[in-house]
């Protein structure tokens, strides 16, 4: 969780230092470390405390609000071609604001307000 942390940690200062804008290599290994994170974390799911656990909640939460610099689908495309989950989310964050539809936690489409008035304005 360390090596997530640190990398999340420089990702987000240099993200919002650099006109809000990183660099894809740095947020593909973002992923692959969080990725691993998750793997590592169904292997063995009592390898966390329960500390660290809040603490990993806390740090998806940074990784979520850098959601506005990920306005591309290119990483759901990798995370597709490499076999990663929808649960994988972190993959996902770009896609969601590209193709207009807002996804659940679940990664189900959630209603817009279109889709609520029949898409009617």
């Amino acid at each position: 969780m360390e090596a997530y942390e640190e990398f999340l940690s420089n990702c987000y200062r240099i993200g919002f230092l650099k006109y809000n804008e990183l660099i894809g290599e740095e947020i593909l290994e973002l992923f692959f470390r969080r990725s691993g994170l998750a793997e590592a974390m169904k292997i063995q799911p009592d390898g966390l405390t329960l500390e660290q656990r809040k603490h990993l909640r806390k740090l998806d939460k940074q990784l979520r609000e850098m959601t506005p610099l990920l306005d591309s689908p290119y990483f759901a495309e990798r995370a597709r071609k490499l076999g990663y989950p929808r649960s994988h989310w972190w993959w996902y964050l770009g896609e969601a604001k590209t193709d207009g539809k807002r996804r659940g936690r679940k990664g189900k489409q959630v209603g817009t307000a279109n889709s609520r008035n029949g898409g009617r304005s």
